[in-house]
C-alpha cells in the first residue's frame, strides 16, 4: 500500500497533546502539517472523497427540503450528489481509472457500497438509522460481509444506541464499547487488505473521537485551570479510550510500514464561548419580522415545558420516540419569525448552521423575488459586517458565490464566519451573549437530561502526513478538498 488515510471524526491536534497517545503524537511531531479551515457547512468527509465543496455537491450537514416551506433535513447520501461519476468523480473512481486498487472502510455517507476495483465497506451518517451489524448493501464485493461478521465488525455506535438501546449509562462501559468498535475496525481492515492487496486505503474511525471530545473538553478545561469540580471518572474512561486508540494506530503503522500515513479529521471540537442569534440580528435591522408576541410566548412556553419534563422521561423512551416518529423533545429550530413578512432567516439545526437564507419565492414561497435575491444578500452581508457587535467579536459574512450547480440552491445565501467557540443558536434572545458553563462536573447523565451545547464544532481539522504534501494552501482553497488533490497528485 502506497498511502493510508486514517480518519478521526471531530479530533484536533490538542486531542493528541494530553500525554495519552504517545505514538500518534510521534507521527504528528515527525510529520508535515497542512493547516486547513472548514466552514462547517460543507461536509468534510465528502470534500475529501469528491474534491468538491458542498455548494457543488449538496453535501451539507443540514439543508432545506425545498418543498415550498421551511422544512429542514439532516439526511444526505452519496447518491444525492448531482453528476456523480461524470462531472464529480469520487477518489476511488479516479484511482481505479488510473489502474490502482482501493480499500475503503467506514467513510461517512457512502452507502450503498459502490462497485470498485478492490474492497469497499460503507460508512453511516447522513441522518441514517444507526446500525451495529454490517449488511450486504454496505459491502463490496458481497464476500466482504462474511469477513466482517466473523471478526465482529461494528458499523456504528451513537449515544442513542449506547444509552437508549444498551442502557450503558456508565462512562467506562460506554467507552469500552467504543474501544471494541475501533479494535474490530482495525482487524477488519487489515484482514481485507491481506485478502485483496490494494494500493490505496481510506479508513475512518467515526463517532468515537467526536463523542470523546464532546464529553472531555469541558472537564479538561476545568482540569487545566486547576478546578475541583471535575468528573474524574469520565476523564479516566476517556483517557483509557485514547490509550487504546493509540495502540490501534500503532498497529496499522506496523502493518503498513512502507505506506504514507495521513491523519485527518473532518473538523475540530471546542468548548462553547458565545451564542449568536442571527434571527435577532435580522429582526433588529428590519430584514425579519417576529411572530406575534402571543404566538411566540406560546411556542417558548411549550419548548420550556419540554425541557422541564425531559429529565423525567427515560432516555431510552426519548430515543425510541425520536427514532420511530421523529419527535424532537429538545429542538433549536423554533420558527420565531413570520414567514409572510420576513426577507431572510436562519434555521439553526445544530452546531453547524452558520448561514442566512433569503426568503425567496422560488425556494421557500417567500416574499422576495428570486431576481432580487443576490442584491438583498449583498445588502444584508454589508449590514452585518458594519455591525459593531460583529466587529467586536470578529464575525464576518460573505455572499455565496454565484454557481450553476443544481446543488447551490441548498446552500445559504450568506455565510457567517464565526470564530471557534461561537454557536449560532435561537436559545438566547440577544444577538450576542456569553455562554455560561456549569461550575460542577458535566457527567453523561447531565448531558442527556439537561442538554446544553457545551461544545461546538471547530474550524481547524487535523491534516498530517508522514511524507510531504504535494499541495499548498491557496487563498481559493484552504479546506479538506486539498486532501483529494494531494492523493491525485501522487497517484498519477
Amino acid at each position: 500500500m502506497k498511502t493510508l488515510i486514517v480518519g478521526m471524526d471531530g479530533a484536533q491536534l490538542a486531542t493528541f497533546k494530553r500525554g495519552w497517545t504517545p505514538f500518534i503524537e510521534s507521527l504528528i511531531e515527525k510529520g508535515s502539517e497542512l493547516r486547513l479551515k472548514e466552514d462547517l457547512l460543507s461536509r468534510g468527509w465528502a470534500e475529501i472523497f469528491t474534491g468538491e465543496h458542498g455548494v457543488n455537491t449538496g453535501a451539507l450537514y443540514d439543508r432545506p427540503v425545498l418543498d415550498g416551506g421551511v422544512e429542514w433535513s439532516l439526511k444526505f447520501k452519496i447518491a444525492d450528489i448531482p453528476s456523480l461519476g461524470t462531472r464529480i468523480k469520487p477518489i476511488w473512481q479516479i484511482l481505479n481509472e488510473r489502474g490502482y486498487r482501493v480499500g475503503i472502510m467506514n467513510v461517512p455517507v457512502t452507502f450503498p457500497a459502490p462497485t470498485v476495483d478492490g474492497f469497499f465497506v460503507s460508512g453511516g451518517g447522513g441522518g441514517t438509522k444507526v446500525v451495529q451489524d454490517p449488511t450486504e448493501d454496505l459491502c463490496y464485493p458481497k464476500e466482504v460481509l462474511k469477513t466482517l461478521l466473523d471478526i465482529g465488525y461494528i458499523v456504528d455506535e451513537r449515544i442513542g444506541s449506547l444509552v437508549g438501546e444498551k442502557k450503558l449509562y456508565d462512562a467506562r462501559k460506554i467507552f469500552t464499547r467504543l474501544e471494541k468498535k475501533n479494535k474490530k475496525r482495525t482487524e477488519s481492515f487489515i484482514k481485507l487488505y491481506e485478502d485483496d492487496n490494494v494500493d490505496f486505503g481510506f479508513l475512518v474511525y467515526r463517532t468515537s473521537s467526536v463523542m470523546a471530545e464532546q464529553f472531555i473538553l469541558p472537564e479538561w478545561d476545568k482540569y487545566l485551570r486547576g478546578g475541583d469540580n471535575v468528573d474524574h471518572e469520565l476523564v479516566q474512561a476517556i483517557k483509557h479510550y485514547y490509550q487504546e486508540f493509540d495502540s490501534q494506530i500503532k498497529c496499522l503503522a506496523a502493518r503498513f510500514t512502507d505506506a504514507e500515513i495521513i491523519l485527518v479529521s473532518d473538523h475540530s471540537m471546542v468548548t462553547t464561548q458565545y451564542l449568536v442569534n442571527l434571527n435577532t440580528f435580522l429582526t433588529e435591522h428590519n430584514y425579519q419580522q417576529q411572530v406575534k408576541k402571543s404566538s411566540k410566548i406560546k411556542m417558548l412556553a411549550i419548548d420550556q415545558i419540554k425541557k422541564i419534563l425531559k429529565p423525567f422521561i427515560p432516555f431510552s423512551v426519548r430515543n425510541s420516540l425520536r427514532e420511530r416518529v421523529g419527535i424532537k423533545l429538545l429542538q433549536d429550530n423554533l420558527i420565531v419569525f413570520d414567514l409572510k413578512n420576513t426577507s431572510a432567516f436562519c434555521m439553526p439545526m445544530g452546531n453547524w448552521s452558520t448561514g442566512i437564507y433569503i426568503n425567496d419565492k422560488e425556494r421557500f414561497n417567500g416574499i422576495v423575488e428570486s431576481k432580487n435575491r443576490v442584491n438583498l444578500a449583498n445588502k444584508i452581508s454589508l449590514t452585518f459586517n458594519n455591525s459593531q457587535q460583529a466587529k467586536r467579536h470578529h464575525l464576518k459574512s460573505h455572499v455565496k458565490l454565484d454557481d450553476v450547480s443544481p446543488s447551490s440552491c441548498y446552500f445559504p445565501d450568506i455565510i457567517v464566519d464565526c470564530p471557534d467557540g461561537y454557536l449560532v443558536s435561537n436559545n438566547s434572545p440577544e444577538f450576542m451573549s456569553a455562554f455560561k458553563m456549569p461550575n460542577g462536573p458535566i457527567g453523561i447523565k447531565q448531558w442527556l437530561n439537561h442538554y446544553k451545547p457545551y461544545c461546538v464544532k471547530g474550524h481547524c481539522p487535523i491534516a498530517i502526513t508522514t511524507d510531504n504534501w504535494s499541495v499548498s494552501s491557496a487563498i481559493q482553497k484552504q479546506d479538506l478538498r486539498l486532501i483529494y488533490d494531494h492523493i491525485l497528485n501522487i497517484y498519477t
